[in-house]
């Protein structure tokens, strides 16, 4: 079973894939002033259910992309069925992905490891954008740094920054930063519970699979992660970016 799998897998009952309410998205898109005649680049849209939101209540125009088909199928047929015949889903590897089209909006939430990293992301998703149009970025955060070297050591493995990194980064590459909301505890909480629902149920009912094992296994270094490093020193935010 590749990874892949195991995501389809934890977010098998999830819409949004990441730990952010439809409220707050809602509320993004007020602050960056979404109407009919913006267009919106989202990459690795997952589900599509960003551009399904902006879709709805602002009647944005544009595109997703996103690697996995069964995550593509979900986002299109979501798509359809709010009859939101603007938005279009293209399934491909977002990472690679190019276009001759310039986008208001550019999106990478919650997927920043596409192009490794937050600066990297910048770089490449400026590309993209028109003139005077924005980056939109979720990210995770260093809440407080950690005495525990075991701490330390995740965090570093993970390359989780602080905001005044970000916010450094963000600066350097030529951008200020306009706009930012933060996911609430019971935000993460309901994200991270989610993932778990979506496996323990194919653990019940999956019992003789011959994944079953690294099922397993993930779900339990999900949980050991989230309780040991994420939930105390992780913390997570959309950051909406303008050209300096």
């Amino acid at each position: 079973m590749n990874f892949f799998d195991l995501v389809n897998i934890s977010e098998k009952e999830m819409k949004i894939l990441n730990p952010m309410f439809k409220e707050k998205f809602e509320q993004l898109g007020n602050n960056m002033g979404l109407n009919e005649q913006k267009a919106v680049l989202d990459l690795a849209c997952g589900f599509g259910e960003i551009l399904a939101i902006w879709g709805t209540k602002f009647g944005v125009t544009g595109t997703g992309v996103e690697i996995r088909e069964y995550a593509c199928e979900k986002a299109r047929k979501r798509l359809e069925e709010l009859n939101l015949n603007n938005l279009a889903i293209e399934c491909q590897n977002a990472s690679n992905y190019t276009t001759k089209s310039k986008y208001d909006i550019v999106s990478v939430i919650g997927a920043s490891f596409i192009y490794n990293g937050f600066q990297n992301s910048i770089k490449n998703m400026k590309a993209m954008m028109k003139e005077d149009g924005k980056l939109v970025i979720g990210e995770p955060y260093l809440i407080k740094e950690p005495m525990n070297q075991d701490v330390k050591q995740f965090i570093e493995d993970e390359g989780v920054l602080n905001e005044f990194e970000l916010l450094e980064i963000i600066r350097n590459e030529g951008f200020e930063l306009e706009y930012m909301v933060r996911s609430s505890q019971d935000e993460w909480d309901y994200y991270e519970s989610q993932n778990w629902i979506g496996l323990n149920k194919w653990l019940v009912e999956n019992p003789c699979h011959p994944d079953w094992d690294t099922v397993k296994n993930h779900l339990r270094e999900s949980q050991d992660n989230y309780f040991k490093y994420g939930r105390e020193y992780i913390g997570w935010a959309v950051y909406v970016l303008r050209e300096q």
